[in-house]
C-alpha cells in the first residue's frame, strides 16, 4: 500500500498550487455543457461518430464532478497539513513549502534550512506517513490497493 500511496501523495503535494486552477477549469467545462442545443444535426453527427452525444456529455459531466470532489478533498487535506505544521513544526512547514510548493532541489533546501540530505529524507518520510494516516482516516485513498 505504501508503494502506491506515497507517489500519489507526493503528486498532490507537488501540484498543490495547480489544484484550484484544475477545479476551475473542470467547473467551466461542466457549465459549458448545453443540453438544450442537442438538435437533429448533432444527433446525426453522433451517429457518424463525429460529435458528442448527449449521453457522452452527461458521462463527462459526472466524471468531472467526481474529479472535482477528489481534488477538493486533497486540497483541504493539504491545507490542513500545512496549517498544522505551521502552528506546531516550522521546520516541516518550511520543508513542504520549499520541496513541494517551490519545487527546490535537495541541495537548495540544504543551503536554506541547513539540514543534510539524510535529515531531509527523514522529514520527508515523516510528512508522508502523517499524510498517509490522514488519508486512511478520511478514506481518501480508497482506490489504492
Amino acid at each position: 500500500m505504501y508503494n502506491s500511496a506515497f507517489p500519489k501523495i507526493e503528486y498532490y503535494l507537488y501540484n498543490y498550487k495547480e489544484i484550484s486552477d484544475r477545479i476551475n477549469k473542470l467547473n467551466t467545462q461542466n457549465s459549458d455543457l448545453d443540453y438544450n442545443h442537442f438538435n437533429y444535426g448533432l444527433w446525426i453527427r453522433t451517429k457518424l461518430n463525429r460529435g458528442n452525444s448527449l449521453e457522452n456529455q452527461v458521462v463527462n459531466k459526472i466524471n468531472n464532478e467526481c474529479i472535482i470532489k477528489k481534488l477538493n478533498l486533497w486540497k483541504k487535506l493539504i491545507q490542513e497539513v500545512l496549517k498544522k505544521y505551521k502552528e506546531t513544526d516550522s521546520l516541516k512547514y518550511k520543508f513542504i513549502c520549499l520541496k513541494y510548493i517551490k519545487k527546490l532541489s535537495d541541495t537548495e533546501i540544504e543551503e536554506i534550512l541547513k539540514i543534510d540530505k539524510y535529515k531531509q529524507k527523514d522529514i520527508r518520510a515523516n510528512i508522508l506517513h502523517y499524510i498517509f494516516l490522514l488519508c486512511l482516516k478520511k478514506n481518501i485513498l480508497r482506490e489504492v490497493k
